[in-house]
């Protein structure tokens, strides 16, 4: 179509690649997830996370299911990261902050560039 003509050549432009693939809405559904399933995954991350750095038992912070592990591969959106600071996706903090803490600048925080934000903090 034209706008993946338009998008590969923007993509190539910049030195990214675009890899296209046909999915049936069956196969899409069965991998989306849903709000409630992203907010117990983001749960489980920041467990997770404080443990760490606050040396909390692990045991208290949850087990090492396939969930816990899906949970430190997740990357928290600049809305999650902000949601759970208690502020605003836009205000100058949650900007900055993630900003900084973003060092692949990819727009998402992985579990290791949160976990070097919050020992900033415990320091």
């Amino acid at each position: 179509s034209r706008f993946l003509s338009h998008l590969r050549s923007e993509l190539e432009r910049r030195i990214q690649s675009l890899t296209v693939m046909e999915m049936s809405e069956k196969e899409i559904l069965r991998d989306a997830v849903t709000r409630t399933q992203r907010e117990k995954i983001v749960e489980t991350f920041f467990k997770h996370a404080f443990s760490k750095v606050l040396d909390i038992d692990k045991s208290d912070a949850g087990d090492l299911s396939n969930r816990t592990r899906e949970a430190l591969q997740c990357e928290l959106t600049r809305v999650e990261f902000a949601s759970v600071l208690g502020l605003k996706p836009d205000s100058l903090f949650v900007e900055s902050m993630f900003t900084l803490a973003d060092k692949d600048g990819n727009g998402y925080l992985s579990f290791q560039e949160f976990l070097d934000v919050i020992v900033i903090f415990m320091t």
